[in-house]
């Protein structure tokens, strides 16, 4: 018979990334919630998917879906403690506008504003998804060591993560943006949102940084599932800005499509991709981050 002392303890499953701890009223951000683009900044997909929560915490969704989401990003926003305020723009039954804003002290970092319309039944007009579904597309691992990408499931139809040119991609998060808070519907749109420039970019990593100064999601559902796909391209007339256009589906086909600004200026050495790292064994493999801030 084993004694007490000597029994295994049995391993504790390691806890789920956050973008976010709370602290007091406000959040602070975790080593998750760092910008591609900068170690001293937030990544859009952090400061989109808390926008998000704060609306999520806001309001009931039963009877008003989100159609619209739009998240400005007011400038880099610090590696600092962020506190969120929502405001009913225009209240209604039928439709209703909030604004929710991220603040650090008294500064406005980041503002999102979302359409909400009431549900109710109407003809379904939907093109049929042609995408493969997420079983029939092989896993595999990011050339890119980035925290949030450690969090992340990828597997690519076609493209890759900041190869130029059109990309495809099926991914599911692993994460949550408040710590001890399960991970939304809309707070994965979100994240999702965040993702198009770099699945469909139009340039290289290693010779231009193309940071996403805003988020636009028109939503006719928001997804169901871990697994969702996009499917993006960005163009540009050379005037030092872009646009990236997505389409936005999960296993039960398409629920949206979406857009981003982005900055393009000349790459700088944080953000220029490091050289591909040797996939360990069992790539495929989910890789947690330990600790709780990760």
């Amino acid at each position: 018979m084993v004694s007490q002392a000597t029994r295994p303890l049995s391993a504790r499953p390691a806890p789920t990334p956050a973008f976010f701890k709370r602290a007091g009223e406000g959040f602070a951000p975790t080593e998750l919630a760092l910008s591609p683009w900068s170690a001293k900044a937030l990544s859009g997909a952090a400061v989109g998917a808390l926008l998000a929560v704060l609306i999520d915490e806001a309001v009931d969704h039963a009877q008003l879906h989100v159609a619209r989401l739009t998240i400005d990003i007011l400038g880099e926003v610090p590696l600092q403690r962020l506190t969120g305020r929502v405001n009913h723009i225009r209240p209604g039954r039928r439709q209703d506008i909030l604004a929710a804003e991220l603040l650090i002290d008294d500064r406005v970092v980041a503002r999102a504003t979302a359409l909400r319309l009431r549900a109710a039944a109407s003809p379904v007009a939907m093109p049929r998804s042609a995408f493969p579904a997420p079983e029939q597309v092989a896993q595999q691992p990011f050339k890119v060591d980035r925290p949030l990408l450690r969090a992340t499931r990828a597997r690519p139809i076609r493209g890759g993560l900041h190869e130029p040119g059109p990309g495809t991609m099926w991914v599911a998060f692993d994460v949550q943006v408040v710590g001890g808070v399960p991970l939304s519907p809309l707070a994965r749109a979100t994240i999702l949102g965040d993702f198009g420039s770099g699945v469909g970019s139009a340039l290289h990593r290693s010779h231009w940084n193309f940071a996403n100064v805003d988020i636009t999601l028109h939503l006719l559902r928001c997804p169901e599932g871990e697994w969702v796909l996009v499917d993006s391209a960005t163009e540009s007339a050379g005037t030092g800005y872009a646009l990236t256009r997505c389409l936005f589906a999960d296993c039960h086909g398409i629920y949206g499509r979406g857009f981003q600004t982005l900055f393009v200026t000349p790459a700088t050495p944080w953000a220029s991709e490091p050289p591909p790292r040797a996939a360990p064994t069992g790539a495929n493999q989910l890789h947690k981050p330990g600790g709780g801030t990760s």
